[in-house]
């Protein structure tokens, strides 16, 4: 666990240990808010319009975008193609991993390799996780292989 910022120390002595979780978006490490529900005694103390349920380090929001740590791009959004993978067909999602190869993925509904995900038995799509994944994006050309090229 990385030390917590001064934000989220504030936000644990406000509401408790447990209502802080931290976590990535993108490469980036974040903490997420498990907000308290309204009948907390401390609810009024939080400014709706000034928070996220999930920050970066500096406390900044995540709708605030950040570039890959591994590649240095801002993400294109979800209607917009990804800049370092691209839109994959038959994939219904993929992450390069920023850099982790642990955090890598793709998922779809024919994905050659795939495997059902383990802990989605009910999920059609086959997944491919860590450097399975990383093989396949540079099979296609995309991801961080495709991008030391340039």
């Amino acid at each position: 666990m990385t030390e917590r910022p001064q934000f989220v120390r504030g936000l644990i002595d406000l509401f408790g240990e447990d209502t802080v979780a931290e976590g990535c978006y993108r490469g980036n490490p974040t903490w997420f808010l498990f907000w308290p529900y309204p009948e907390h005694e401390k609810y009024d103390e939080l400014d709706d319009g000034a928070y996220s349920p999930e920050f970066y380090d500096d406390g900044s929001p995540i709708w605030d975008e950040r570039p890959c740590p591994q590649c240095g791009l801002c993400s294109g959004g979800t209607s917009r193609p990804d800049p370092c993978l691209g839109f994959i067909d038959d994939a219904g999602g993929a992450c390069c991993g920023h850099g982790n190869i642990r955090d890598a993925y793709v998922a779809g509904v024919d994905i050659p390799g795939g495997k059902p995900h383990p802990r989605k038995p009910d999920d059609a799509s086959l997944w491919l996780h860590g450097q399975d994944a990383l093989d396949f994006f540079a099979k296609m050309g995309v991801g961080p292989s495709a991008l030391d090229d340039v």
